[in-house]
């Protein structure tokens, strides 16, 4: 399966050691217990920070900074589960805010658990995907996948920028 292939291969010596604690090879754990290890263990290694910049970091920069963005933590998630042979895709799109959480325009990370199908893992708030997050794009890998698209048709001068606000309401 092609979610399996690492994104950032030249990341994986770093990313190794760094998943070493978490898992060795012949030790037992449950598929669930190893994956919400791993989400909890970024949700506690690293400092949220909003970056408004585009793209992400890539893995080995978010192991040396000790911080990131949802979208950071959603890549290194990703590859993580990639390196142990997990089936990985990136999320993006809202979420509910709640006291302590980062978000609004979110990013997390699905993986695939044979037998289970496709889990969502949001390791900036340490949470399983639920019914505060809406996907709005889904793909292999996170520049494919944007919360937003649409096109302006008119006057190059007639703004210098737009802005969107989203707020995610239980109904």
């Amino acid at each position: 399966m092609v979610y399996r292939l690492p994104s950032y291969p030249y990341d994986g010596p770093q990313l190794q050691n760094w998943l070493h604690d978490l898992y060795r090879p012949g030790q037992v754990i449950s598929t669930f217990d190893l994956l919400h290890k791993l989400n909890a263990h970024i949700h506690e290694s690293f400092k949220y920070a909003r970056r408004e910049e585009p793209g992400v970091q890539l893995p080995h920069e978010t192991l040396a900074l000790g911080s990131g963005s949802c979208r950071d933590f959603a890549v290194l998630m990703m590859e993580g589960a990639r390196h142990w042979g997990f089936g990985a895709r990136f999320v993006t799109g809202y979420i509910q805010m709640g006291e302590g959480q980062h978000g609004a325009t979110h990013a997390w990370t699905e993986i695939y658990i044979p037998g289970a199908g496709w889990h969502g893992f949001d390791p900036t708030n340490n949470k399983i995907v639920g019914g505060e997050h809406v996907s709005v794009a889904v793909a292999r890998e996170q520049e494919k996948a944007s919360p937003l698209s649409g096109s302006w048709h008119g006057p190059a001068d007639a703004f210098n920028r737009m802005e969107a606000s989203v707020q995610v309401v239980p109904l």
